[in-house]
């Protein structure tokens, strides 16, 4: 159980980081070096603020109930809060995100990535 409940805290915030290096990625490979020179911002990476102010101690004391709960009944689900607000966990493959890259689609990012 001890795992299950880790994966509740953790899976979607960690898969939206990941999906994070992604985007990233494919800011700043293939970079117009002149269009960068003109405004070096478009082309930086990002962190966005669910990542740097997010306490996990504070956000397991906070959820750890719940979290149990979810596991004992089985009637309501945990719905993650540690993930970009606005976002809801699809899930995705690395395959499908470097598809994007290679066709020149952007990574989604769906919620508050600022």
């Amino acid at each position: 159980m001890l795992t299950s409940l880790s994966l509740s805290f953790r899976f979607e915030r960690v898969a939206n980081a990941q999906r994070l290096g992604f985007y990233n990625k494919q800011r700043v490979q293939g970079v117009d070096w002149e269009a960068a020179k003109a405004d070096p911002r478009k082309f930086a990476p990002i962190v966005p603020k669910w990542i740097f102010t997010h306490d996990p101690e504070k956000y397991v004391y906070d959820n750890y109930d719940d979290v149990v709960k979810s596991f004992e009944d089985g009637a309501a689900p945990f719905v993650s809060t540690n993930v970009p607000p606005g976002s809801t966990y699809k899930p995705w493959t690395m395959h499908e995100l470097l598809e994007d890259i290679r066709n020149n689609r952007q990574v989604p990012m769906e919620g508050d990535w600022s």
